[in-house]
């Protein structure tokens, strides 16, 4: 095992942090649910030979469970629970012929919380947070006792003379883009819809609206609040500043909307109905953190570039005077 760290990103250990608490609300809520003894979560549990005490049993061991993963100082007895216990639930599942979206999706997001959170973790694979190997850090150490040529900071300033860019840094904020159009689109059909057709939108899921008051409560709830957000999202997907920006609200917004949905599956007994729209938001998702990924290398690359700028200059006359800053290319 290394036996130092490098530094992590504030915006990972945030994205992280994030996670892990999302994850454990979750747990305890499906937790408080099982210990109320909720009448849908009792008959589906009970199906499975849950009942009774053995019910109480695993309720306490998930609350137990969740609790030791919210801690930091016990985070890795939380994680190794938390594993076992979502690891059996998936046994129980198939076992049963049931599905098990449910528990390999909460599986994948608590050990994804935990490695953005804590990249040391996978200190077995030989990485460290930055994917780089011990020896690729050691090969980078003797570059300070090479010949002048090798040297690192010899390196940055022949890399800004040569000015190159990489052509992922230029395709980059295209595919971001891209990645945050489907999340605009739907945005404002779900606005368009509720907004122009409340009564027909509510009756396809079973809700009557008998006022006008409600026809409009549901224009503003439904409709107004995704227009507000697919015109951030535009404002975002039209800057390249802000790109980042819209990636991380659309992940924010399928993270909260998949934790409430998750949770109205294990109060109201809806998992049958809410499995399209699961995958779905799980797939959207996914999506979303591989931009916020790309995004974020582009940016990391392009601070680099900007090093490199500053190093040699801007002009073949004087190669040691540094750039103006305003002849720097802007993210």
């Amino acid at each position: 095992m290394p036996t130092e760290n490098p530094p992590v990103s504030r915006r990972r250990v945030n994205a992280g942090t994030f996670l892990v608490v999302l994850n454990g609300l979750m747990l305890i809520a499906s937790a408080l649910a099982k210990l109320a003894h909720v009448p849908p979560v009792v008959e589906e549990l009970g199906a499975m030979g849950f009942a009774g005490g053995r019910l109480t049993f695993i309720a306490i061991l998930e609350m137990v469970s969740a609790l030791l993963f919210l801690v930091p100082s016990t985070r890795s007895a939380g994680l190794l629970l938390v594993s076992s216990f979502l690891g059996g639930a998936i046994a129980t599942h198939l076992q049963h012929a049931k599905p098990i979206l449910q528990p390999s999706v909460v599986l994948s997001f608590v050990w994804l919380a935990t490695w953005l959170r804590h990249p040391e973790m996978l200190w077995s694979l030989g990485y460290d947070a930055f994917g780089m190997r011990p020896l690729s850090r050691q090969c980078i150490a003797k570059a300070f006792h090479r010949e002048p040529e090798m040297r690192p900071e010899v390196l940055v300033r022949n890399l800004g003379k040569e000015k190159t860019v990489a052509p992922n840094s230029q395709i980059a904020p295209w595919l971001t883009r891209l990645i945050l159009l489907p999340p605009t689109f739907v945005f404002t059909m779900i606005a368009f819809k509720y907004i122009s057709h409340p009564a027909e939108m509510a009756a396809t899921v079973g809700i009557a609206l008998n006022t006008p008051l409600a026809a409009t409560i549901l224009r503003i709830g439904f409709g107004a609040f995704p227009l507000g957000c697919a015109l951030f999202t535009l404002s975002c997907l039209v800057s390249r500043r802000r790109l980042l920006i819209g990636l991380g609200f659309v992940a924010t917004m399928m993270s909260v909307a998949l934790a409430v949905r998750i949770f109205g599956i294990v109060v109201d007994g809806t998992a049958r109905q809410s499995m399209p729209l699961v995958i779905a938001e799980v797939v959207l998702l996914a999506i979303t953190l591989v931009g916020v990924a790309i995004e974020t290398g582009r940016r990391r690359h392009h601070a680099q570039h900007v090093v490199g700028e500053l190093s040699c200059g801007g002009s073949g006359e004087n190669p040691g005077a540094a750039a103006p800053l305003h002849r720097l290319p802007l993210t």
